[in-house]
């Protein structure tokens, strides 16, 4: 399968757009769940790794398309493995936390169950996001509900905790799409050694998941659900080069 091939200028606007959001995450929920091993799939220049070493982690691994520019990497070039992200990938190794944050609704739809089984694979305790429809952006190919990717984890015995979303729910240097969409997805074998504060914020598998993004932008993304792909591509691109 071929890989979409993202430019420097959009690495350049999403390490950007990451670094308080990261550090922000990192910080305090690391302060919960405390992990020494993290790996990032779809890292891009590895921002929320150094946030993630910053707050405490020692072994750190990031895998992304052999398009990211190693000398632009935020984490050592050989803490980086190249890997299409639409193909199973198997590392050989579990750790503390695995993450992917706004990368699944860039890979095929016919990739996604693929794509999560990669996630669990490799640890218990899964940081996740992925825009939800009309979120738009650059090559966003597979945006769907939150429930969607809850039934995708559920299926693999894994369970959605809704404890990210409402500590960033107030932080306007927070991008949107962290604040609205980040859960953490959690092996029923790992659920027991969860700080209390994560535990008591579980969703039941057929509960509803709530959009808790404020009117304006939900009118945002209904109107954005109706712009062709490319139109979409298009605006994403022009709203990154206005903010660089």
């Amino acid at each position: 399968m071929a890989q979409y091939q993202y430019d420097k200028a959009f690495f350049a606007y999403t390490t950007a757009s990451n670094d308080h959001s990261a550090k922000r995450v990192a910080g305090w929920l690391g302060g919960w769940l405390r992990p020494q091993s993290v790996v990032d799939f779809g890292c891009a220049q590895g921002a929320w790794l150094a946030a993630w070493q910053v707050a405490g982690a020692t072994d750190v691994l990031g895998v992304d398309g052999d398009y990211v520019e190693r000398k632009a990497l935020r984490i050592d070039a050989d803490r980086f493995l190249a890997r299409d992200l639409a193909q199973p990938i198997e590392l050989g190794r579990r750790f503390d936390l695995v993450q992917s944050v706004e990368v699944a609704e860039h890979l095929p739809q016919t990739a996604a169950e693929a794509f999560v089984a990669t996630l669990c694979r490799h640890g218990d305790v899964v940081l996740f996001s992925a825009a939800p429809p009309g979120q738009g952006g650059e090559h966003h190919v597979n945006e769907k509900p939150y429930g969607w990717w809850r039934d995708l984890f559920a299926a693999r015995g894994y369970r959605l905790f809704d404890c990210v979303r409402p500590q960033l729910a107030g932080d306007a240097q927070v991008q949107v799409w962290y604040r609205y969409n980040v859960f953490l997805y959690v092996n029923d074998g790992a659920i027991a050694r969860l700080p209390p504060e994560v535990a008591a914020t579980r969703l039941a598998d057929g509960a509803a998941v709530p959009d808790i993004s404020p009117l304006p932008y939900q009118l945002r993304k209904a109107a954005v659900r109706a712009l062709p792909q490319p139109v979409a591509d298009q605006l994403a691109r022009f709203k990154a080069r206005l903010r660089r």
